[in-house]
């Protein structure tokens, strides 16, 4: 098998999967080698149930993490700029670690974690359905 990488055009028409890459912008599929994935596959993966299931979670899934992620940004963006003295308050008495320098480093921080949890999700069970939707089609397919 071999991989060809999404070419996201925002199409979505039957029309888009054309010459063994799908130009939609939900997931990549699997083809294989020298084979595209023709129009009634297409037809087959957009009527399976378990396709709406996954765009549906997926969707769901990143806006959750978009709006914690934008949240936690812009909340530390309005400290700035309407709390100057919370931010610039010591931890401790003679430490040079202010409360802005540790809520900056804990963003990272956290936003790796959200990376990871979104990649290791992905990869687990997004990737799992995906593999079933395209199974499902090449058997209708044949």
């Amino acid at each position: 098998m071999i991989y060809h990488p999404p070419v996201v055009t925002g199409a979505t028409d039957i029309g888009a999967a054309k010459g063994g890459v799908w130009r939609g912008s939900v997931t990549p599929l699997l083809f294989l080698e020298g084979e595209g994935m023709s129009v009634s596959m297409y037809a087959h993966i957009r009527r399976n149930p378990r396709f709406a299931e996954l765009v549906a979670k997926r969707t769901r899934f990143a806006t959750i993490l978009s709006i914690v992620v934008l949240t936690i940004f812009y909340g530390f963006v309005m400290l700035v700029a309407f709390a100057p003295d919370l931010i610039a308050q010591r931890l401790s008495e003679g430490s040079n670690l202010t409360f802005g320098v540790a809520v900056g480093l804990f963003q990272f921080v956290f936003f790796w974690v959200l990376t990871l949890i979104y990649v290791r999700r992905a990869n687990g069970e997004f990737d799992d359905i995906n593999n079933e939707i395209v199974r499902a089609a090449w058997k209708e397919e044949k």
